[in-house]
């Protein structure tokens, strides 16, 4: 993947052609918990950090 790509992905967010479904975040301390709770409400969802 290239910056070219990035930037790209990024547009069509901010653009609303791209959406990105997040399931549940983590705080970096629960990071070990994300993958065993990824996709047990919705396999589409993504499981993200939440980092401030």
């Amino acid at each position: 993947m290239t910056t070219e790509h990035l930037t790209k992905l990024i547009e069509m967010v901010d653009g609303g052609a791209l959406k990105v479904h997040v399931e549940k975040t983590f705080p970096p301390e629960q990071a070990g918990a994300a993958p065993q709770n990824q996709g047990k409400e919705s396999p589409r969802g993504k499981v993200a950090l939440k980092v401030v």
